[in-house]
């Protein structure tokens, strides 16, 4: 029923597997971190070819070797960068201030780990066009020069 309940689902048996991601994903720290281990399933070369044919937001990534206990070789797999999701009404000058506020926790260094392989640069890397972002985050982004 909670998400939170997830990883212990798993420890104790009652779930085979869990879903998730992102690095540094607590329900992935947690199992990873259990005297067992953890197991990470990704799709292989051909099936993130197929997924990102058809998914055109994703891209190739690797989670670092080391970001979980026991994991001493990256994982290769798709995924996508962090997304702040909001409504299509939002506000151009909210957006600009999360972008701003973003951006500044980026420049200062202080994403956490879970965040930090984050930034303004690659995120606008991985978009499938432009137009995808927010006008008031294509706003902000502008005005630091990280897009035309």
């Amino acid at each position: 029923e909670r998400l939170s309940e997830g990883p212990q689902l798993v420890l104790d048996g009652r779930a085979s597997a869990l879903w998730g991601g992102g690095l540094r994903w607590p329900g992935f720290v947690t199992i990873a971190g259990n005297a067992r281990g953890a197991r990470f399933v990704v799709p292989d070369a051909g099936e993130c070819s197929r997924i990102m044919d058809k998914h055109r937001f994703l891209r190739r990534f690797a989670v670092p070797a080391g970001t979980y206990p026991g994991q001493y070789d990256p994982i290769e797999s798709v995924g996508s960068w962090s997304f702040i999701m909001a409504r299509p009404d939002l506000d151009d000058d909210i957006a600009f201030r999360l972008a701003t506020s973003l951006h500044r926790i980026e420049k200062a260094g202080l994403s956490p780990r879970q965040l930090g392989q984050s930034t303004a640069a690659n995120t606008l890397a991985a978009l499938p066009e432009p137009a995808a972002l927010h006008p008031g985050v294509a706003r902000f982004w502008r005005q630091q020069g990280l897009m035309p």
